[in-house]
């Protein structure tokens, strides 16, 4: 899933210490999709992030206007996007991102990123349903929903299609900042993939969907087996503090 290439010498030093689940099918990077899920036609608040008329990361609509995405995909800059939009739906619905904010302690050490979370504000408030953060701490077991796009196949770049993919897992370990999903037992586990990064991982709290977790990527080396390891991503409910204001204009109710 998380493979991240670089055009200069310094992509391979990156790559052997993590893998990233961001990219675009050139030359210069690559992304992923739900490896071992199935084709998904609802889920619609996840979008596909199209960067310079290329499929680049996932992302998950969090209010009308505002959709939240990993900073990875940005290099952890905060800026106005010449050509950055999303879309839903295959493209029924759209919006220009004017705005990326990323997590003032995002950071990049060979790879392994911290604080991986990127705010996107849109030029206009969709009709799409917002998925609701979370405010409490994931839980080893607890059942996770994972939904992106890009490669259903680690060796098909072909499968980077653009196709929207979900797929089941659990939460395996939980650390201060960060949720995990372990490497699959069987085929009926699914795992993130190349073009997932960004994408969400959905808990279940009180008969609703909610954003536990925004995927970063792996810590394997690239390989055809990338797809089929641990992953991880930025816990939303660590971020609340920082979050909520961006989202909601307000502070989180859980602090």
């Amino acid at each position: 899933m998380f493979v991240k290439i670089f055009s200069s010498p310094t992509w391979l030093l990156l790559a052997l210490s993590h893998a990233m689940a961001c990219g675009s099918v050139d030359s210069a990077k690559s992304q992923s999709s739900i490896y071992q899920g199935v084709e998904d036609s609802g889920n619609e608040a996840v979008g596909l992030l199209i960067r310079d008329g290329l499929k680049w990361c996932s992302a998950t609509l969090v209010a009308p206007n505002v959709a939240l995405s990993a900073a990875h995909c940005f290099n952890g800059e905060s800026s106005r996007p010449a050509d950055l939009r999303i879309q839903f739906n295959g493209g029924s619905t759209s919006a220009q991102v004017t705005e990326v904010i990323s997590h003032p302690d995002y950071s990049d050490w060979f790879g392994r990123v911290s604080n991986d979370v990127a705010v996107l504000k849109l030029d206009q408030s969709l009709s799409v349903k917002p998925i609701a953060l979370a405010t409490s701490k994931p839980t080893a077991g607890e059942p996770v929903l994972v939904v992106g796009y890009g490669y259903a196949d680690a060796l098909d770049v072909a499968s980077f299609n653009g196709t929207k993919r979900k797929g089941n897992n659990v939460v395996g370990k939980v650390e201060k900042l960060k949720i995990f999903l372990p490497k699959p037992k069987d085929e009926s586990i699914a795992q993130v993939c190349k073009g997932d990064s960004g994408g969400p991982m959905f808990g279940t709290r009180n008969g609703q969907l909610e954003l536990i977790g925004i995927v970063s990527g792996s810590n394997d080396t690239i390989s055809a087996k990338t797809c089929l390891i641990e992953s991880y991503g930025a816990r939303v409910d660590a971020f609340q503090e920082w979050l909520w204001p961006l989202v909601y204009g307000e502070a989180s109710p859980a602090l």
